[in-house]
């Protein structure tokens, strides 16, 4: 028979990898994609994964709750377990694609790696990012934050921020003084 705890564990891992798998396929599309619409489903099922997921992983829980389903009684505090199992799951995947995505020393790393080990600082910052250098990190960025609806540009300036933008930029920085956060990025 299947321990109760394997089945959560199992039931765990699949409904993250299921949900991670759609917001990789919609990560593609957008790149693919010059619609602003398509960087907003991706980020929308990146917060699925957040908020449906619990509830959807609840549910597929509570068929096992009073074990007639198939015989397996998945206790309460399994149950709740699993949930906190999976917003875990959600952190460990959202930061670990933040990193590999977004990290600069990441990026360095990976630069670094193509030239064979080795580069001078002159020629790093030129091809930081696949060669497009700090201002076309930079200019990347920007756009990024522009299709994601948290800042509009204007000419050669950035700026103003949404209201969106003003959240999110609030949110950050009183994360920031909560951690005591003093040196960022």
């Amino acid at each position: 028979m299947i321990e109760p705890v394997f089945l959560c564990w199992v039931l765990v891992v699949l409904t993250l990898s299921a949900l991670a798998a759609l917001h990789v396929k919609a990560l593609a599309w957008a790149l693919g994609s010059d619609k602003p619409i398509a960087y907003r489903t991706a980020a929308f099922l990146e917060g699925s994964m957040l908020v449906a997921g619990p509830w959807f992983l609840w549910g597929l829980l509570g068929l096992f709750s009073d074990g007639r389903a198939v015989g397996i009684r998945i206790p309460l505090h399994l149950r709740v377990g699993s949930i906190f199992l999976y917003g875990a799951g959600c952190l460990v995947y959202v930061e670990l694609r933040s990193l590999l995505s977004r990290g600069y020393s990441f990026r360095i790393l990976l630069d670094l790696l193509k030239s064979g080990g080795e580069l001078a600082k002159k020629d790093l910052i030129v091809r930081y990012g696949n060669g497009r250098g700090l201002r076309g990190l930079l200019a990347k960025r920007l756009g990024s934050l522009a299709r994601l609806g948290l800042l509009r540009m204007e000419g050669p300036r950035a700026g103003s921020l949404t209201p969106i933008g003003r959240g999110a930029a609030g949110i950050g920085w009183a994360m920031r003084r909560l951690l005591r956060l003093t040196s960022v990025g």
